[in-house]
This record gives C-alpha cells, sequence and structure tokens, in this order.
C-alpha cells in the first residue's frame, strides 16, 4: 500500500473511531516502514504500536507447557528430569519449519502450513 493510500484509509479508521467512541473495536496489522514527515494526524488516543511476535508451541496448543525456556535460561540448574513433551522429533522439526505465525497455523494441510509465509 503506498503512502497516499495509507493516509486515505488511515483517516477513514480516525472518523469511524471518533464517531462509534468505543475501544477494542479494530486491530488493525501490518509491517511497513513509516515516514513520520508524511504523517499528518497523530492518532493521539485511538492508534497504539505493538511489537508482534510468532505465537510459541504453549500458545498454539502443540507443547504441554511443562518447560519453558525462559526458565531454563533464568535457573540453568533447574531438574528436567522425568519431565516429557508429547512431541516426536519430527513433530518439533515441522513446528520449526513452520513457524508460529497464525496464518500458517489456521491452514488444514501440513504442506500449506508450509507455505503460508
Amino acid at each position: 500500500m503506498n503512502g497516499s493510500m495509507l493516509q486515505y484509509y488511515g483517516m477513514q479508521y480516525v472518523t469511524v473511531f471518533d464517531e462509534l467512541q468505543e475501544d477494542g473495536l479494530y486491530i488493525l496489522t501490518g509491517s511497513t516502514i513509516v515516514d513520520k514527515s508524511k504523517i499528518k494526524h497523530s492518532g493521539a488516543g485511538r492508534i497504539h504500536r505493538m511489537i508482534m511476535r510468532p505465537m510459541s508451541l504453549y500458545e498454539s496448543k502443540e507443547s504441554n507447557g511443562k518447560i519453558c525456556i525462559l526458565d531454563l535460561f533464568d535457573n540453568p540448574e533447574m531438574n528436567i528430569n522425568g519431565i516429557e513433551s508429547n512431541l516426536t522429533i519430527d513433530d518439533l522439526i515441522f513446528a520449526i519449519c513452520r513457524g508460529g505465525w497464525p496464518s500458517s497455523l489456521n491452514k488444514k494441510s501440513k504442506k500449506s502450513q508450509l507455505s503460508a509465509v
């Protein structure tokens, strides 16, 4: 989407936000490099930037969540004896290749999940 289209559509959303006066109606997503010198409206109180990351195996319901990688880094001496994953090595390899983006998780076949992004 070029800058003028983004500006046009952005102003349309600002108008809707102003008219409806409700929180949480829309989540607009995308990735772009914004030229801040071209922005004519601040979107103050209406628009918030957030960092989106891929889903974890726990969020996609593929992991049992018994081990958190952050816990392993924070506590290298953590006792993990006896904790097992429900995933096979092949399942883990597939999940790594597929990634954790919702668009890939929602595909029906494994082949289409690998080509979703």
